[in-house]
């Protein structure tokens, strides 16, 4: 086993967290990698460090580029890497030393195209706080997958371009949608398409960073964005008959266009267009994802709230929501 790993790192404004980041991935038990660090324009000491990483060590690269976001960054890494296998990595996360190794080897034994391994919640005062985690190991279908990330405790361990190890010739074409929040949520349906084989572990490889100033630590109008991707991921189900895993998606889906409905700005038009769009593809995907015998209480849920926000606040704020759901539908949706 000494195939070559890409480890693409994005990097922007993360100069308290991203020596830390650095250093996990250079104490690798595996030592046959180029990691990749991109400067996505960082205003801070960022690229600074990043250099001065490249000095002591000629497995590391750095591109400075100016700032185009995420998905930028990440096809830049994309572009240059030449890897035999591609590991993304958030430049304020860190990894365990058996990271790769771990992940080679689960890779090699499974022959799979993808390998996909748990990860912790990391508060920034260091203290590491556990979550609902995969009750097993073994090599999951597509379906499997889908059926995995339609679940809200799932969904970050299946979505995420972290904590996995993919073939490099899965990005041979494809490509990171840029401009857009929750960008993962556009490419993973891409991404599955071309596995002919995924590996699952329930063990702890990945650690990630809770901040309240990253993109995912506030709510912005941007996150409509993953609304976006998920009822395109919902038809995609429809498509192919497996309207389950799209009533199933639905659940978090209602609960995101709620909160942007209680949340966002709507003072700005920019923010009312975006949601009304978004209304409007979300009650098409309602009307695709039930059959005339699957009129019950979830159904009732969504249409109550195609229908009109105001009263589905009403019942929602006085617990009535609740109580028209049978105990049968109630792990669809998540309440905050």
């Amino acid at each position: 086993m000494n195939e070559l790993v890409s480890i693409i790192v994005p990097v922007f404004k993360v100069e308290a967290y991203l020596a830390k980041c650095i250093d996990s991935i250079r104490n690798q038990t595996y030592g046959n990698f180029e990691l990749i660090l991109v400067d996505d324009g960082s205003p801070d000491s960022s690229p600074q460090i990043c250099d001065d990483y490249a000095a002591v060590d000629d497995r590391i690269r750095v591109i400075h580029k100016n700032n185009r976001g995420l998905s930028s960054a990440r096809n830049a890494g994309l572009d240059v890497c030449q890897g035999e296998f591609i590991c993304f990595i958030d430049s304020d996360d860190y990894i365990k030393p058996t990271y790769l190794e771990t992940l080679l080897t689960l890779q090699r034994k499974n022959n799979a195209d993808l390998v996909i391994c748990e990860y912790d919640y990391v508060e920034k005062n260091g203290n590491v706080y556990e979550h609902r985690k995969i009750p097993w190991n073994k090599t999951i279908t597509h379906k499997d997958f889908w059926n995995l990330f339609c679940e809200s405790d799932y969904r970050v361990f299946s979505a995420v371009a972290w904590n996995k190890i993919y073939k490099a010739k899965i990005f041979k074409e494809l490509r990171y949608m840029q401009g857009k929040c929750m960008e993962d949520n556009f490419i993973i349906k891409s991404v599955i398409e071309q596995c002919d084989s995924i590996y699952v572990t329930n063990e702890v490889l990945y650690y990630y960073l809770q901040r309240p100033d990253s993109i995912m630590g506030r709510f912005s109008i941007k996150h409509l964005d993953g609304v976006e991707a998920q009822l395109d991921i919902c038809n995609y189900f429809n498509g192919i008959g497996w309207q389950e895993c799209s009533q199933k998606l639905l659940g978090s889906i209602t609960n995101s266009l709620f909160r942007a409905y209680r949340e966002a700005d709507f003072i700005v038009k920019f923010n009312r267009e975006r949601y009304k769009e978004l209304k409007k593809s979300y009650k098409a995907v309602v009307n695709q994802s039930f059959g005339k015998g699957e009129h019950n209480q979830f159904w009732l849920k969504c249409k109550i709230f195609g229908f009109s926000e105001g009263l589905y606040r009403i019942l929602y704020n006085n617990g009535l929501m609740m109580q028209i759901m049978s105990r049968k539908n109630k792990d669809l949706i998540e309440y905050h």
